[in-house]
Formats: structure tokens, sequence, C-alpha cells
């Protein structure tokens, strides 16, 4: 009776053993994840806080940007052009400039949302840009510049992430590609030429 349990109490022991031995790794599992995702949280809070950035800066940035072309007085300057060229050189021109600017920085802070979604994002951060213009101006070229802004960040956000990529495919080798993976898989693509380590 005494040796049956001595067996009892060494199997219970033995089992008990093999429980904790079990659970250390689901606790460090879940460590890792509780980590990851409070790493996620604080991401998205810079997303966040870097997408307000880009439409105060452009809110604010843009009605100075069109004060300043229509002080320059660069149709003194220009006395050949006609009415067409007028409108794309002193107006629409620099505005797409700025507003591709702008788009280039949305599409990559969108990350890893689509490109859709970063459209999206665009086109509400001009809508916002160009009524803040017109509530706090009156200017000349309005609907030229506010056209501009719109189709600068629009194009921008469309051709920036794929630029990216072929830059990213040119410089760095494929083991590499997957530290920036969002480039690829937040569109729905195949990271190309990179393989996960099985191990």
């Amino acid at each position: 009776m005494v040796a049956t349990s001595e067996q009892n109490d060494q199997t219970k022991g033995l089992e008990n053993w093999k429980y904790h031995d079990d659970i250390f790794p689901m606790v460090a599992q879940n460590r890792l994840w509780n980590t990851w995702k409070l790493f996620e949280a604080w991401l998205r809070i810079l997303q966040l806080i870097a997408l307000l950035g880009v439409l105060g800066v452009s809110v604010v940035s843009f009605p100075e940007v069109m004060r300043g072309l229509e002080q320059l007085n660069l149709y003194q300057h220009a006395p050949a052009l006609t009415d067409f060229q007028d409108w794309l050189l002193l107006a629409f021109l620099p505005c797409f400039v700025f507003g591709g600017t702008s788009g280039v920085m949305l599409s990559l802070i969108c990350l890893p949302a689509s490109r859709r979604r970063a459209l999206v994002v665009g086109f509400g951060i001009s809508v916002a840009t160009t009524g803040w213009l017109y509530v706090t101006t009156a200017p000349q070229n309005g609907l030229g510049g506010s056209f501009g802004l719109t189709t600068g960040m629009m194009s921008a956000i469309w051709v920036a992430r794929p630029m990216s990529r072929a830059l990213v495919r040119l410089l760095l080798p494929p083991a590499s590609r997957w530290h920036i993976a969002w480039l690829w898989t937040a569109d729905g693509l195949r990271v190309p030429g990179a393989q996960r380590n099985s191990s």
C-alpha cells in the first residue's frame, strides 16, 4: 500500500511537472503577443498624429502658397503667355507640386492600409484644405490652385507605392524585403523574391 501511494504521488508529480513545463511557452507566447499588440497600438497612435500633422501643414501652408503666387505678380514677367499658359504655369503646376509632396507622405504614412484607403484620406485632406482656403482668403486663382492640389495629391498617392517598391527591389536583397513587406501586402501583393524562413 505504501509503495502504491508513493508511485501515485510520483505519477502526479510528473504530470504536474509536465503541465508546468508546457505552460511556460504558452505564457511566453502570450507576453510576446501582448507586447506586439501594445507596439501596434502605439504605431496606430503615431500614424494618426502623422496624418493630423500632414493635414495641419497642408491647411496652414496652402493659403500661404496661393498668396505668395499672387504677390509674385508673375504676369508682368511673362507677357507672351496665353490665358491657359498663365493658369497652367502660375496656378496649377505650383499647387500640383505642393499636393504631390503631401501625397507621397500620405501614401507611406497610411501603411499598412490599402492604396484605395489612402486615396480616400488624401481626397478628404484636399477638400479640407480647399475649404479652409476659401474661408480664410479670396484667391484669384483658387479654382486652378485647388484643382492642382487635388490632382497632385491623388496622382502622388497612386504612383508613390509602385515607385517605392521598384526602388526597394533595386536597392535591397530579397531576404531584407520582409522588414518592409507592408509595401506589398498592403495592396494585396506578394513580396517578390523573398521567402520566409520556416525555422
